[in-house]
């Protein structure tokens, strides 16, 4: 069944997963269940694919398109990316000539990261504890934090990635170059 803009959700649902058990292929039925996920429904019940960019390419991507800043700090809204550094609060991240000391953390609706230009160093422990801490006050300080950045947030930046292109936001527009 050739798969169109015009294949109901419900016809798309089970050509995947006859497939799915035709090859008894648990691999393929994830898949088809992810590929189900990340597609949008629109108001007359067919679907409308949206590529689903993730937030390690995002994260690239600016870094890159901004030469390297210094340090940078934006916020990404969960609905624009795919969300596959979940579970990490501090981490090293090369981009080019750079490492970068990346703190991250989800407060609903945004993903926010603060981005250092700095050596690579050991942040188990620093991971660590940033999960415990979250886990200790149940991720409320978090939620408190992104809710009010839906009211603080003052500027917007379009990354431009090689899936297409993701709205990031800051609190107040930086100088690309300032080391402070």
């Amino acid at each position: 069944m050739p798969i169109t803009v015009n294949t109901s959700i419900h016809q798309l649902g089970k050509y995947l997963y006859n497939v799915a058990c035709a090859r008894r292929d648990s691999t393929l039925f994830f898949l088809s269940l992810s590929f189900v996920l990340y597609c949008r429904v629109a108001h007359n019940g067919y679907i409308i694919y949206k590529i689903i960019i993730c937030d390690t390419q995002v994260l690239t991507c600016y870094l890159e398109q901004t030469s390297e800043p210094p340090w940078t700090s934006y916020f990404v809204r969960y609905a624009d990316v795919r969300n596959d550094q979940r579970g990490w609060s501090h981490f090293n991240w090369p981009v080019g000539q750079s490492n970068y000391h990346v703190l991250r953390t989800g407060c609903f609706p945004y993903i926010k990261y603060h981005c250092s230009r700095r050596p690579k160093m050991d942040l188990s422990f620093d991971d660590t504890f940033f999960k415990v801490i979250k886990i200790i006050n149940f991720g409320i300080p978090t939620l408190m934090y992104g809710l009010a950045a839906t009211q603080l947030i003052r500027h917007s930046e379009v990354v431009k990635t090689p899936s297409g292109d993701v709205t990031i936001f800051f609190l107040l527009p930086e100088d690309k170059g300032a080391f402070h």
